[in-house]
């Protein structure tokens, strides 16, 4: 019995659902955003680094700490800093306390890196409005906002790192 192709208007996919439609979302966000920095001058910089990149702050982290902070295994962790460090984003010192461990911190293309993304965050945002105009778009942000709030996802991140 022939399965219909992809491309068969007979080929029925799954309903849509809430899960389907925020994972959509989330990838075409991220693509936008990656598609900006390319424009900005971070041609290398994948979603990755950016899932890491969001967990490093102005003062320095160890790897253990920001693969809690970016639910990453540390193996993994590890990997996404060499490449980072190869691409000049970060810069990598030994713990002057535990000599066994390294200190993560952004390097100035990396303190770039993160002003740009604030432009870039923006540029998307608008090319979202220029969709949904501002009054759904406002309406939209305050949902999702409000969403998060009721569930503490926010909050369980900080928690957990306190």
């Amino acid at each position: 019995m022939n399965q219909p192709s992809l491309h068969s208007p007979t080929f029925e996919f799954a309903p849509v659902h809430m899960g389907r439609v925020l994972l959509g979302l989330a990838h075409d966000f991220r693509r936008r955003v990656l598609d900006h920095c390319r424009e900005h001058g971070h041609p290398k910089i994948r979603g990755s680094h950016s899932s890491l990149l969001t967990h490093i702050g102005r003062s320095p982290i160890n790897l253990t700490t920001l693969s809690e902070r970016s639910a990453i295994t540390q193996q993994a962790v590890g990997k996404l800093v060499r490449e980072l460090e190869r691409m000049g984003y970060v810069e990598c010192h030994i713990d002057e306390r535990d000599k066994r461990a390294k200190l993560i911190k952004l390097s100035p293309r990396g303190l770039s890196l993160m002003t740009d993304l604030e432009e870039i965050n923006e540029e998307v945002r608008c090319e979202y409005r220029a969709v949904l105009g501002d009054n759904a778009l406002a309406a939209f942000e305050e949902q999702l906002s409000c969403t998060a709030r009721a569930l503490h996802i926010g909050e369980r991140r900080r928690a957990s790192h306190s």
